[in-house]
């Protein structure tokens, strides 16, 4: 797979997202992240690679500088705006997409967090369709 453009990168994620986020949802954004990273209990460079790249376009969108590492907390999925987790969704499952394999315990995690971010299945399908043209687009 090809990497994907930062320009086409960042549209898809200010398309899903058009608004300034809060420190709190770019925190929110990123714990989503690094939950999606380690679904498959596996490291793979591709997905950590991408989770550097979402951390530092997320953090500008916010103004905010993340860190790298840090404790991932659980999503309160009502305190964030319905583009904080659609954001959040998508960027997760675009994490997860980045070994070419979505395993069966990452297709699980995505049901779960759509779920748990109050997202409805009209509205992930648009969200996985969205990054499955950015991924198939390298």
């Amino acid at each position: 797979m090809g990497d994907i453009d930062n320009y086409d990168l960042r549209a898809t994620l200010r398309a899903i997202h058009s608004g300034e986020l809060t420190a709190d949802e770019a925190k929110a954004v990123l714990d989503t992240v690094r939950r999606a990273a380690a679904a498959d209990n596996k490291t793979d460079i591709a997905e950590m690679t991408m989770l550097l790249r979402l951390k530092d376009l997320v953090g500008q969108m916010a103004g905010e500088e993340l860190p790298v590492t840090g404790h991932v907390e659980a999503v309160n999925a009502a305190s964030l705006s319905i583009g904080a987790r659609e954001l959040a969704f998508a960027c997760a499952y675009l994490v997860m997409t980045q070994d070419l394999d979505v395993a069966d315990e990452e297709r699980a995690l995505a049901n779960t967090l759509g779920t748990e971010l109050g997202l409805d299945a009209v509205r992930m399908t648009q969200l996985i369709a969205m990054i499955d043209q950015l991924v198939s687009s390298t």
